[in-house]
């Protein structure tokens, strides 16, 4: 919602105004993250040592959300990092998803400003405003549920 008024002071100036009123609800569900890339020859496993099966066609993968729905660890990897596998070709390692995420901010905003009409074809101006960033969710990568955040607005 907003307002936008101007109120003409004299021929030659004008005032200026605006408010406006924002509620965001942003609503996040069954999100599902999944980063990976090639991973180097001879790369150190969760376990800190290396893994002599990886090599330059392993693709290491990175599957986040809920650990009681993936699936048991490969052989080479200890049952205490079971996040972070890496296999041969490009299959999804297991699935997570994210429990439901909601956030609602609202904002009130405004504008005024003053214009002069200095002479025809020359007008000068001056105008100070605040802005608004809605709420956003931070889905970069992350290793456990609990790292997921809405950015401030």
């Amino acid at each position: 919602m907003f307002f936008n008024a101007t109120y003409t002071v004299a021929p030659t100036v004008t005032l200026r105004a605006g408010l406006r009123y924002t509620r965001d609800k942003v609503t996040i569900s069954h999100f599902y993250a999944l980063e990976g890339g090639l991973a180097n020859p001879g790369a150190t496993t969760a376990a800190g040592g290396t893994d002599p099966n990886i090599d330059a066609t392993t693709w290491w993968t990175q599957t986040v959300g809920n650990p009681a729905l993936y699936p048991p660890p490969p052989p080479n990897m200890p049952p205490t990092a079971p996040r972070l596998y890496f296999q041969q070709g490009l299959a999804v390692q297991g699935f997570g998803f994210v429990p439901t995420f909601e956030n609602e901010t609202n904002n009130v905003s405004g504008k005024v400003g003053v214009d002069w009409k200095a002479s025809d074809g020359v007008l000068a101006y001056a105008s100070i405003s605040q802005g608004y960033r809605g709420v956003a969710f931070n889905g970069q990568a992350y290793n456990d549920n609990s790292e997921l955040t809405f950015a401030d607005p």
